[in-house]
């Protein structure tokens, strides 16, 4: 019997990024400013900072293949200097713009040709492509945004991935993928 498991953080896993200080992406729950509970980082020009992450977990036993992907926000990697409602509603785009990345991770998945001798670095190779694409974009969304300064482009920003949630709802969170061959 085959059997593999693994769990890749897009964010540096931290020790105690823990199910606790975890709040997995809801599309019923936004963010408070009473979830930012990290402590500031001294010196740094930011007002604030959304530490996401997206988890991905498999398994290969014999000729299944089953996948979980979820996007969560780190309580205690995520801290602000503001309670300013729209600077959160630019941090909330942060952690939506990730959930965007994990439904696509979802879909990917689920697209995937199963073979019974499918290696963890071709699992590893597409969670690692959706997580650079990822990033290149949550770059950009402040590049563009200037961290929230330029209002026009955050609200565009908000309708585009509002938009981008909704036409990949059939990807958001629900029971873990599973194939056989």
């Amino acid at each position: 019997m085959r059997y593999i498991l693994i769990l890749l953080l897009f964010m540096a896993f931290k020790p105690e990024a823990n199910n606790e200080t975890r709040i997995y992406w809801n599309h019923n729950s936004l963010l408070s400013w009473s979830d930012f509970q990290g402590k500031p980082e001294e010196g740094s020009d930011f007002s604030s900072i959304t530490d996401w992450g997206i988890s991905f977990q498999y398994t290969i036993i014999e000729n299944e293949f089953n996948a979980d992907v979820k996007c969560y926000f780190n309580k205690n990697g995520s801290w602000t200097k503001t309670n300013s409602l729209y600077v959160l509603r630019h941090e909330q785009c942060h952690f939506d713009l990730a959930e965007v990345y994990a439904r696509k991770l979802r879909q990917e998945l689920e697209g995937y040709s199963f073979r019974h001798n499918a290696s963890e670095q071709e699992l590893d190779a597409i969670y690692k492509r959706v997580a650079g694409e990822c990033t290149a974009e949550e770059n950009r969304y402040d590049a563009e945004t200037k961290h929230s300064l330029d209002t026009q482009k955050q609200k565009e920003w908000e309708a585009s991935v509002s938009a981008q949630l909704k036409s990949l709802d059939n990807y958001k969170l629900k029971a873990s993928y599973v194939k056989s061959n």
